[in-house]
């Protein structure tokens, strides 16, 4: 069984890099225009829970008799939305440049809460040895993002320029639109989270049944991050979500 380590990232308001958009020529200026219309997205991804829940939010669903979604590989998501073969697509990233920066339908602030989970297998918690490496790569971990951070034009270079292939301008639309979130520890309200993320993955049919999360947690980690993030100076922002917007172009 795998188990919540102990820490995850979270970016709270932010809507990451995850962009609804739509063929410029289609009339689609809004997220109710979607209705009828053809959507590409990658099913089980970050992606899928953020367009469920824009398009929840619109009396709008992935159904036949909705909005017609196209499940796609994540990366065939932005190749069949530049051969024009959707009528929209929920792209991420660098991909939005790469398909000629099409009108942006909506936004995921209030839909996306910026986290990323670590997870490990229960029976290497159970290993005093392997805890002590999960240990190290825990502190690692927090002192790389706390960098990200304070070191945005670095980051920038780092990743959008030398790893995908971007602009400088480009990567710092990017970052500049998600922001830099931050490393938190396991406690009652980060659990309060998850399970809001879950039961808004089963409203909007994401998920097929109810998931109670308290048990996959583990926060023996806690103080770890706690440590690291103080010594960077880092303290995390409120986990708290956004109102929703929706928004056309950049």
């Amino acid at each position: 069984m795998s188990r919540l380590t102990g820490f995850f990232y979270a970016n709270p308001g932010s809507p990451e890099k995850y962009y609804p958009v739509a063929q410029p020529d289609r009339g689609i200026k809004a997220v109710a225009d979607r209705k009828g219309r053809t959507v590409a997205y990658p099913p089980g991804s970050g992606r899928h829970m953020v367009l469920a829940s824009i398009l929840h939010a619109n009396g709008l669903d992935l159904g036949a008799s909705s909005v017609k979604g196209v499940p796609l590989a994540g990366t065939e998501v932005a190749p069949s939305f530049a051969s024009r073969s959707v009528d929209a697509a929920i792209v991420i990233g660098g991909q939005y440049f790469r398909i000629g920066k099409p009108p942006i339908i909506a936004d995921g602030r209030g839909h996306n809460r910026g986290v990323n989970v670590i997870l490990t297998r229960k029976a290497l918690l159970d290993d005093p040895a392997k805890t002590a490496a999960i240990v190290d790569f825990v502190r690692r971990a927090v002192a790389f993002y706390n960098w990200q951070g304070a070191n945005p034009d670095g980051w920038i270079r780092a990743n959008y320029v030398k790893q995908e292939g971007l602009t400088f301008e480009q990567g710092k639309w990017l970052d500049d639109a998600a922001g830099h979130g931050a490393y938190y520890p396991i406690d009652a309200k980060s659990i309060q989270v998850f399970q809001q993320i879950s039961d808004g993955l089963f409203a909007t049919g994401a998920l097929k049944q109810r998931i109670g999360i308290a048990p996959y947690v583990d926060g023996r980690f806690n103080t770890i991050i706690a440590w690291q993030n103080n010594a960077d100076g880092v303290t995390p922002r409120p986990l708290e979500q956004p109102k929703a917007t929706e928004r056309v172009g950049q």
